[in-house]
């Protein structure tokens, strides 16, 4: 099922104009949501074998955090304990 949201802006000048836009919102549809589902879960689990089953699960939490800045301090983290700069970039790869 796709969704479609009706937005009206309003704009001043020397004249009032209202103007109303029809937007496209796919998120909610079953073969959007698989689709990114797919696609993130096979990239954790590239994730999880890159940096190795001892930081596994630890790298899946961080993961499943919320966007946020502790987040993406944690990340930071994370990526620069691991030891290889191969492994490293692959990783930072994944999270692009």
């Amino acid at each position: 099922m796709i969704f479609i949201r009706k937005r009206t802006l309003h704009r001043q000048g020397q004249r009032q104009v209202i103007v109303s836009i029809m937007e496209l919102d796919v998120t909610h549809d079953p073969r959007f949501v698989k689709y990114f589902q797919d696609k993130t879960e096979a990239a954790i689990t590239k994730g999880k074998k890159l940096v190795g089953a001892e930081n596994a699960e630890k790298f899946e939490k961080i993961l499943a955090m919320p966007e946020s800045e502790v987040k993406s301090a944690q990340l930071e983290d994370f990526v620069a304990g691991l030891q290889s700069d191969v492994v490293k970039a692959r990783v930072a790869g994944l999270l692009d």
